[in-house]
């Protein structure tokens, strides 16, 4: 396939919990090697979602010339198990009793699926948010423009493409 050839599309990254961090890093740098900095191709957003606020700081590091931004970086904190009490009607219906009564007094996920669900469904508003944000970003015409003189590539599209990036445990 010849450099003329190629295409380029608008995409958003999401990476959700460890893996998704590992991976994400993983493209990140390899962007950043090729392009020297992701700013420079705004039609490529990442987002890191994660319960655990120490691996998001760790993947903030300021050291790390592939760093995530905080505005990338959703923190999804577990709240105590009694402020789940009011909103509970809500989560019973898809969540066993006992999780949402047994949170860890640390508030951490502790690799529970069901409770990174949790984490996830409350704070769902402002994920939800982030996202849409970040599309809009993106498709932005400036975005596409900017994008493509940095890639050479011309754009396939406007439409973006979601890529999400998880792991099927913990």
């Amino acid at each position: 396939v010849s450099a003329n050839e190629y295409r380029f599309r608008p995409t958003l990254f999401i990476g959700i919990g460890g893996l998704g961090a590992l991976a994400l890093r993983q493209l990140r740098r390899r962007l950043v090697d090729r392009f020297d900095h992701l700013d420079r191709v705004p039609a490529l957003e990442m987002l890191l979602l994660d319960t655990d606020v120490k691996a998001l700081a760790h993947a903030s590091r300021a050291d790390d010339p592939a760093a995530f931004k905080p505005r990338e970086t959703i923190s999804l904190p577990l709240r105590r198990c009694q402020d789940y009490r009011e909103d509970s009607e809500k989560f019973l219906h898809w969540l066993s009793r006992r999780w949402l009564y047994n949170i860890p007094r640390s508030q951490q996920t502790e690799g529970m699926r069901p409770l990174g669900r949790l984490a996830l469904v409350d704070q769902a508003d402002q994920v939800v948010g982030k996202i849409r944000q970040a599309v809009i970003a993106i498709t932005d015409a400036a975005a596409l423009a900017a994008s493509r003189q940095t890639t050479g590539l011309e754009i396939l599209d406007q439409f973006p493409r979601v890529v999400l990036v998880a792991s099927i445990s913990g």
